[in-house]
């Protein structure tokens, strides 16, 4: 399968400090906050960059989309053979590959753990690379700061369910409920919650695809807030990651009384 790479951030191999190029705290691709200044032939800036697919809406890596290993692309004007290279994330864990010695002019790809990720949740990681050649000093890129986030998680959706407000009298004895969000891929742990006069969790579901997935609750328990409200929830859990919750949904159960019973005579019609 083919991947769209994203360029991140310009990086130079061989700036030893940190550049002021990236501002200290931005999303993948977010715009300098200085403008940096031309670089000269000898010193071409380098790229490190993320598989589009990773990106959330707002650029930041998103966990949920992410492999068993995220991929990150290094590749600089002085690539040559012969060269050692290693990547390098720092962020609430750190991890560092196995060096890799380039053999041709094309760019490297480093893997760095979804689950070394996942620990840096809500907040950011810098990523560098470091270049070895024989006989030269060793030379470390510009740090790339990269936001780990899931992309929004929207309220659970109610089929049964009309302008908010669920005719309990024509429910199914399981009331199904649909969980779907931007960043749902396989290996992924899915709850529904229901908090009403009872507080009611569902069983756990395993995603195996980007499919929504369904959740049934016992009709009962949505019986016990007729002519009330309650509240939906789902819970998100990516290994190495703090459960993420959903933004709540409120359902208004109600049941629609027949009519008054009629007396069946016609007029004019007596009975003794």
């Amino acid at each position: 399968m083919a991947l769209l790479w994203y360029a991140a951030a310009d990086v130079i191999a061989g700036n030893l400090a940190p550049s002021d190029t990236q501002s200290a705290v931005s999303g993948v691709g977010d715009a300098a906050t200085q403008t940096p200044a031309e670089p000269s032939p000898e010193q071409t800036p380098g790229t490190l960059t993320l598989a589009a697919h990773l990106l959330t809406s707002d650029a930041s890596l998103d966990l949920g989309k992410a492999a068993a290993n995220v991929p990150f692309r290094v590749n600089y004007p002085s690539f040559g053979p012969g060269h050692k290279v290693t990547l390098c994330w720092v962020g609430t864990t750190s991890y560092t590959p196995p060096f890799q010695t380039t053999a041709a002019l094309s760019p490297l790809v480093f893997y760095v753990p979804k689950t070394t990720i996942a620990a840096t949740l809500g907040s950011t990681a810098e990523v560098t690379y470091t270049v070895k050649i024989p006989g030269a000093p060793m030379l470390t890129s510009d740090p790339l700061t990269v936001q780990v986030m899931l992309d929004e998680l929207p309220p659970p959706l109610v089929p049964l369910a009309d302008g908010g407000k669920l005719d309990v009298g024509k429910a199914p004895l399981l009331v199904p409920f649909t969980v779907a969000f931007p960043s749902l891929a396989a290996g992924e742990k899915v709850t529904l919650n229901w908090q009403g006069s009872t507080v009611y969790k569902t069983a756990a579901q395993t995603t195996t695809s980007t499919a929504p997935l369904i959740f049934n609750v016992p009709r009962e328990i949505v019986a016990k807030d007729l002519g009330s409200t309650a509240t939906l929830t789902y819970t998100v859990e990516i290994a190495g990651a703090a459960a993420q919750t959903s933004m709540p949904l409120t359902v208004m159960i109600q049941f629609n009384l027949f009519p008054p019973p009629r007396f069946p005579l016609s007029t004019g019609q007596r009975y003794n």
